[in-house]
């Protein structure tokens, strides 16, 4: 008895072993993916409104621009509203602001949003963070 609970003991520390490699190797690579990070954070006047339509409009950008980013929007414990995104580099930033300043829908979400936070069009603060 006392040596199959050790033989399962073993099987469970292997699987336990295995996905925190996996883990880590995952956030290794994303770790390499990306370089530079953008984060918002904007006071808010109805974030429960603002943060679906933020992340519906992250949502069509990542069907509409080719360039690989990851990231989100939601509220932060002081009541601030904002997102953080992770891009390849400030080259895919840029050309993604360009593209937005362009795309009508994306506008259209990012107006909404932005009435329900009472921030003034591309009026919202963030913060860049680059790897050296």
């Amino acid at each position: 008895m006392f040596e199959r609970l050790i033989g399962f003991s073993i099987i469970l520390l292997c699987f336990w072993v295995y996905e925190v490699n996996a883990q880590s190797s995952k956030i290794k690579r994303i770790n390499e993916m990306y370089s530079f990070a953008v984060v918002g954070i904007n006071k808010c006047a109805d974030p429960d409104k603002a943060m679906p339509i933020f992340n519906e409009m992250l949502s069509y950008q990542e069907t509409q621009f080719p360039n690989t980013f990851n990231g989100f929007c939601g509220a932060y414990d002081n009541g601030s509203a904002g997102c953080v995104i992770l891009h390849k580099s400030r080259k895919t930033f840029d050309a993604i602001q360009e593209w937005q300043a362009n795309d009508d829908k994306w506008l259209e979400f990012a107006s909404q949003a932005w009435d329900y936070c009472e921030i003034d069009n591309f009026a919202f603060k963030q913060e860049i963070l680059e790897r050296k």
